[in-house]
This record gives structure tokens, C-alpha cells and sequence, in this order.
């Protein structure tokens, strides 16, 4: 995997629509452009870990 991606989502065995609805996004594209090297927010960044604890913040960079 590429470091700085957020693309997890093999980790948790879910696809990314179904990550982008537990993270409350709108739409799987929100979810893919997050993981196209963008900037998270820093919510963003603690829902993430909140809602998966076994993803390491250093693994979100």
C-alpha cells in the first residue's frame, strides 16, 4: 500500500461505500477523493479512528 493513503478499507474487509456510510460521508466519491492524497480534516481524522481503533492514526499518513 502507498503511505499517505487512506485507503484502509481492505483492512476491515469493507468496500468504500461501505466505509463512506460509517463515516457519514454522502457518497462513496466523498470517500474516494479522500483517499486520492487529500487533506482530512481533523474530525474527519477522529471519526475515522474512532470508528475503526484497530487503523493507526500513522497509518492514515
Amino acid at each position: 500500500m502507498q503511505n499517505g493513503s487512506i485507503c484502509q478499507d481492505f483492512i476491515v474487509n469493507l468496500t468504500q461505500k461501505q466505509v463512506s456510510e460509517k463515516v457519514g460521508m454522502k457518497n462513496v466519491y466523498s470517500y474516494q477523493r479522500l483517499e486520492k492524497k487529500s487533506n482530512p480534516s481533523l474530525q474527519m481524522i477522529k471519526k475515522i479512528t474512532s470508528i475503526f481503533p484497530a487503523i493507526k492514526l500513522e497509518m492514515l499518513f
